[in-house]
C-alpha cells in the first residue's frame, strides 16, 4: 500500500471521528416504555413510533426516560393497522404531519392540552365521535378527513383550521 493510500484512510478516518463527535444526542434515537423517540432543541421528547409491534390499544405516557413528551413526529404511525384505539398524554402540545395516516383508530383520546394538529395528522380512521380539547388552537387542513365522524365535541372554542379539516366524513350539516 502507498504512502499516499495510507494518509488518505488515515484522513477519512479522522473526518468520521471527528463528525461523530459533533451530532447532537437528539439526532439519536431513543426507547422507553415501548416507544422510539428523539428528543427537541428543549429536550422534550418527540415519539417517532414503537420500539417493536405497536399494541392495539396505544397509550402514550406523558414522559419518556425523564422526558416530557410534547409531540408525536411526522408519520410516526403512518399505516399501522395494529392500532384501533389512542390515548394522547396531557404534556402533549402537537401531532405531526399524517402522524397516524391510515391508522384504523375507533377511539381516540386527545388528551387535556394539545394545541395543533398537522396536515392529515388522524386522515383515514373509523372514528364517529370527536372531542377537541379547549387547549386546541390550530388544526391544518384535512386532520380528520375520511373518518366515520357523526358528532364533534368542542370544550372550547373552535380552533383556527387551514382548509377543509373534516372532508370524507358523514358529520351533518
Amino acid at each position: 500500500m502507498s504512502i499516499m493510500s495510507s494518509l488518505a484512510k488515515a484522513a477519512t478516518g479522522l473526518l468520521v471521528s471527528a463528525a461523530l463527535v459533533f451530532i447532537p444526542e437528539a439526532a439519536f434515537a431513543n426507547t422507553s416504555e415501548g416507544f422510539s423517540y428523539t428528543l427537541n432543541g428543549n429536550n422534550d421528547a418527540e415519539v417517532t413510533g414503537c420500539d417493536g409491534a405497536c399494541p392495539a390499544r396505544l397509550v402514550i405516557p406523558d414522559s419518556l426516560g425523564g422526558h416530557s413528551v410534547t409531540k408525536i413526529a411526522d408519520q410516526a404511525f403512518l399505516n399501522n393497522t395494529s392500532i384501533t384505539a389512542v390515548a394522547l398524554p396531557n404534556s402533549l402540545v402537537q401531532v405531526g404531519v399524517q402522524a397516524f395516516w391510515g391508522v384504523p383508530i375507533t377511539e381516540l383520546n386527545l388528551g387535556s392540552s394539545v394545541q395543533a394538529l398537522e396536515y392529515g395528522a388522524f386522515t383515514g380512521h373509523h372514528l364517529q365521535t370527536l372531542t377537541i380539547p379547549a387547549s386546541m388552537t390550530f388544526t391544518d387542513e384535512y386532520a380528520f378527513w375520511s373518518n366515520y365522524l357523526r358528532s364533534v365535541l368542542y370544550l372550547g372554542n373552535a380552533p383556527y383550521s387551514r382548509g377543509v379539516l373534516f372532508f370524507g366524513n358523514p358529520l351533518p350539516q
